[in-house]
């Protein structure tokens, strides 16, 4: 259960729910249970929190992109990247769904 009354309890939803769909992702993949060359895809990707906590957390994610409109929020994304020493891995893209630079 979570008390939406405690500080930091969305932040802590939002995380968990990140957890269980990486989770889930790759229990639907025991073919690449030992593979290190995952790339993650994260639409509409706000400040970036959830593809930096999976890059943070899972070595085995080499590329995590963030698609995003808001410029403010971009700078943002880079800037705790940036903090985590994330850079290398997870990049920020300017764009809308139809501009995605992801290939299909």
């Amino acid at each position: 259960n979570l008390d939406t009354d405690q500080p930091g309890a969305y932040g802590r939803a939002s995380e968990a729910m990140t957890n269980y769909m990486y989770n889930l992702s790759m229990s639907l993949l025991p073919h690449r249970a030992e593979a290190n060359d995952f790339k993650y895809v994260d639409l509409g990707s706000g400040t970036g929190a959830s593809a930096i906590h999976l890059a943070e957390k899972h070595s085995r994610i080499s590329e995590a992109t963030c698609l995003n409109l808001c410029h403010d929020q971009n700078i943002t994304a880079n800037e705790r990247a940036a903090e985590r020493n994330l850079s290398d891995r997870v990049k920020i893209v300017e764009a809308t769904f139809d501009d995605t630079p992801c290939p299909s």
